[in-house]
């Protein structure tokens, strides 16, 4: 009889083709931050296919318990994030963007699909009595917006009793078959910052006497 691992081996050579259909998918089908209507339709889909009950977030995002076999374990959570960015894609592979000027170049879609495929994975697991743990699947909308999503799925509850959450994010950087980790912080956020520089101006034959402000904006990009 397989073990958990080798289960969850056995799903995903067999499941290999379903997960990149997904995957091709998604990538065929982006949308922006706030707007994952469809993508939250089709992840719910795919995991009521597999006879799990998802749970809709507000707007969009979705969360799905797969209860494990020991109830005084807390549960973990598989995380993935869901949104697009606005820029278009040059690329001319068969299920490139069909939408204009959106695209999953931040591997999105990858990271939606691995958390579908661990939920097949799971599922058998489950199946088999071998899940001591429950798992929580979490898909969250707006990544890439200010303020982002995460803070949205967090006030309605969805980390509340999980003992720890976990996400992979693609790095083309990192050979395929292995995973990249360090100490401490991996990937950095943005915040939008606003800087006004004020001066006095001049007329153009005397510039030694006005400030120029070009001159100091570009000091501070650098």
């Amino acid at each position: 009889m397989l073990g958990p691992e080798g289960l969850i081996a056995r799903t995903v050579a067999e499941r290999a083709e379903e997960l990149r259909d997904i995957r091709r998918h998604l990538h065929r089908h982006p949308e922006l931050s706030r707007q994952e209507h469809a993508t939250t339709d089709y992840v719910v889909e795919q995991l009521s296919a597999l006879g799990l009950s998802p749970v809709r977030m507000p707007r969009t995002g979705a969360i799905c318990d797969i209860p494990g076999s020991d109830p005084t374990l807390r549960p973990i959570a598989l995380r993935a994030d869901m949104d697009a960015l606005g820029i278009p894609e040059l690329s001319t592979v068969p299920f490139r963007s069909i939408v204009e000027g959106v695209s999953h170049s931040c591997g999105h879609d990858v990271h939606m699909s691995a958390v579908l495929g661990a939920a097949h994975s799971l599922v058998r697991v489950a199946e088999a009595g071998a899940l001591r743990r429950s798992v929580r699947l979490v898909f969250q909308p707006s990544e890439e917006m200010h303020p982002c999503g995460a803070l949205e799925m967090i006030s309605e509850g969805v980390v509340e009793g999980v003992d720890s959450i976990l996400a992979l994010h693609c790095d083309p950087g990192v050979d395929v078959g292995h995973i990249g980790l360090k100490t401490g912080p991996i990937t950095s956020a943005t915040d939008p910052v606003t800087i006004q520089v004020r001066g006095s101006g001049g007329h153009t034959s005397r510039p030694h006497l006005s400030q120029d402000l070009i001159y100091a904006l570009g000091s501070i990009v650098t």
